[in-house]
């Protein structure tokens, strides 16, 4: 593989030295300006380039920032004189220059610090490679994790139709009231599917009819494990009495609050709706009522200031204090 060297310079004497000393083993391309080298970079996939730091227009400094932003994957080298000390340091600090030469160069020395620019450049592509494998194996993965999660609902469905419709409603709920807690998006895709998953687990577990063995399948997959641990931790309470390992507070994964709480919002308001009762205002009271024991109280707060969402209100006519579970 020859590869593509852009060498800046606006003493053409210099371009021509720099040319005949690589001519044969790389293929270059010369620039007498950093305008010049702009458009070369534009036209061309450069591996290295090596610009001088005095230039009129302009300088090497800003033009090796401009390139590390139109061509990030290109190493580059500054060639400077010794006067040049403030701007060196700049370039180095900004992290834009794999390598100095001070000007005049050594022609051995300018040749092996290429091959190791060349050889940095392999590398840098390499890991770019597998890093742009790894984000397409994580995409693949996380819709073979939707799939599963959407298979295992429709099975549900069989049993009482609506479960997989509840549990997309918490699950988009849930991310709606992590997204003003600042959640990444990382979290929030682990935040759904165990939000979705915890709606199958917890109204299966209702029916005496075993399905809730279907999960099996996938519980003990790697890539489910996180999912469902997560799951687990939704029935820890905020004040510690809760299950598996009776966490308190924040010790709770803040996803988990808050699958708490909107899966709680969806249990209130099936019982209100039994009664006939104004449905969403009553079931935002309960949570209230259950705030600071079974639930975050600045989650609820957060909920029940977002509860237009659901197309509530935050008046009843039961008080908290009323209110008995």
């Amino acid at each position: 593989m020859q590869y593509k060297i852009l060498v800046v310079d606006d003493e053409m004497a210099n371009l021509r030295l720099l040319e005949r000393l690589f001519r044969g083993t790389y293929e270059v391309i010369t620039a007498g300006s950093g305008e010049e080298a702009i458009h070369q970079l534009l036209l061309h996939d450069i591996a290295l380039i090596i610009s001088d730091q005095r230039m009129p227009g302009i300088s090497g400094i800003e033009l090796l920032k401009r390139s590390a932003e139109l061509r990030p994957q290109t190493v580059r080298i500054m060639l400077t004189g010794y006067s040049d000390a403030e701007a060196l340091v700049e370039a180095v600090n900004s992290g834009v220059v794999y390598k100095y030469l001070t000007k005049p160069w050594v022609n051995e020395e300018l040749l092996q610090t290429t091959k190791r620019a060349l050889q940095h450049y392999e590398t840098l592509r390499a890991q770019r490679q597998l890093q742009a494998n790894y984000e397409r194996m994580q995409i693949r993965l996380s819709s073979l994790k939707q799939l599963a999660l959407a298979v295992s609902g429709s099975v549900y469905d069989s049993i009482d139709p609506g479960i997989s419709t509840r549990a997309s409603v918490v699950r988009e709920n849930a991310v709606r009231i992590a997204r003003k807690f600042d959640v990444d998006s990382v979290d929030l895709e682990l935040l759904g599917n165990a939000a979705y998953l915890a709606v199958l687990k917890f109204y299966s577990s209702q029916k005496k009819t075993g399905i809730k063995n279907s999960l099996d399948i996938i519980s003990h997959s790697p890539e489910f494990e996180e999912i469902f641990d997560l799951a687990e931790h939704i029935w820890e309470n905020f004040d510690g009495t809760g299950s598996p390992n009776a966490l308190h507070g924040e010790e709770i994964p803040l996803p988990a609050r808050i699958i708490a709480v909107i899966l709680e919002f969806e249990r209130a308001k099936d019982r209100f709706a039994v009664k006939d009762d104004t449905t969403d205002s009553n079931a935002l009271e309960q949570l209230r009522w259950l705030a600071g024991t079974r639930l975050d109280p600045a989650i609820v707060d957060a909920l029940c200031e977002q509860d237009h969402i659901w197309g509530g209100q935050t008046s009843s006519t039961q008080s908290a204090e009323s209110y008995v579970p």
